[in-house]
């Protein structure tokens, strides 16, 4: 287990050096897929970014894989029936069924999700989590078993100094500490949640925790909620991101290679493909030209120090772009692999 690839699933970033501190990413999936039991659980859909559960206004996208042969689910406005074959890789969904309740606000993004099982050949469950792929072994879907609650992320300093990035997920504690990496399991006692494998001791409640690590007591450890927003995204699989302020705005590239824009606080969320970048040696930067049915998207990344005004961070590339060729924003990201 390492930071850049979460939940023993290998995501590894393949990056093209295009020159000197700006590095592309394109994503390659390492490994054999995994078996395990999909059967009688509600897979509920993962939005893109990684973070969130895909819902529309009609409620949340899911599929519940049943006895024999037999699947339904939610595409967003439509209940849908149909049938699948499966085994402990290969997926096959066919004869796919929908009801015919018209949701203007949900129809393309229900369309693309029934595409998107059609085309589902491969699969890979690690815990909670489904991913479906395409015959290339490209990622087309990831799912989360319901009821399960997300993941967690902090970036603790402790009394002495002591510095370590931890991630809740599944009843478990990941602590990435300066000197290893440890998995500890929840137990009970204390306030707030406990994890422990017996010799090591983490103890959670909010923004503060406690840590034993080798008979060593670390006290009065608060958590960095900014710095934990960049973890958290770089334990979701994300290789870059960028924020933006008045208006506010974030920029990711998520793990399945595309352009994710959040605008007002996450009020709106626009999609797009990474393209190829058009890329210039001399002013060091890399400009991607996307679209999708509805918006245009012209970005620009430089290898340029960037600093941000509101929180005073700084950041090694600058990134500018325009939304629909006509609104302008310029901020500030970094790559976090």
């Amino acid at each position: 287990m390492t930071r850049a690839g979460f939940g023993g699933v290998c995501l590894c970033w393949r990056k093209a050096l295009i020159f000197p501190l700006l590095l592309f990413p394109f994503l390659l999936y390492g490994g054999e897929l995994q078996s395990g039991d999909i059967r009688y659980i509600e897979w509920q859909l993962v939005a893109p970014d990684g973070n969130t559960v895909a819902a529309t206004g009609h409620g949340r996208i899911h599929i519940i894989l049943q006895t024999g042969d037999r699947m339904s689910g939610f595409a967003g406005c439509n209940r849908m029936r149909g049938h699948y074959q499966a085994d402990s890789e290969h997926i096959h969904f066919s004869k796919i069924a929908a009801t015919m309740k018209v949701c203007a606000d949900a129809a393309d993004s229900e369309h693309n999700f029934i595409a998107a099982l059609e085309k589902s050949r491969f699969y890979r469950r690690e815990d909670n989590h489904l991913d479906f792929f395409d015959a290339h072994h490209q990622r087309l879907l990831s799912f989360i078993a319901a009821n399960t609650p997300e993941p967690r992320t902090y970036v603790f300093t402790c009394e002495k100094g002591y510095h370590f990035v931890a991630r809740i997920e599944h009843g478990d504690a990941w602590l990435f500490l300066p000197e290893r990496t440890l998995r500890l399991s929840e137990t009970a006692g204390g306030t707030g949640a406990v994890y422990s494998d017996g010799q090591n001791r983490f103890a959670v409640n909010g923004d503060n925790a406690r840590l034993r690590f080798h008979d060593t007591e670390y006290a009065a450890c608060a958590n960095n909620r900014s710095a934990a927003i960049w973890e958290h995204a770089k334990l979701n699989g994300i290789d870059f991101r960028a924020v933006g302020h008045e208006p506010p705005w974030v920029l990711q590239f998520t793990k399945g290679q595309k352009i994710v824009l959040q605008l007002g606080y996450g009020k709106s969320e626009l999609h797009f493909p990474a393209t190829a970048p058009v890329t210039d040696t001399e002013e060091r930067s890399a400009s991607y030209s996307t679209d999708n049915s509805q918006h245009t998207l012209s970005l620009t990344l430089t290898a340029r120090e960037c600093h941000d005004s509101m929180t005073s961070a700084s950041y090694g590339t600058t990134v500018h772009f325009i939304l629909d060729g006509k609104e302008q924003y310029v901020g500030c990201g970094r790559f976090l692999h």
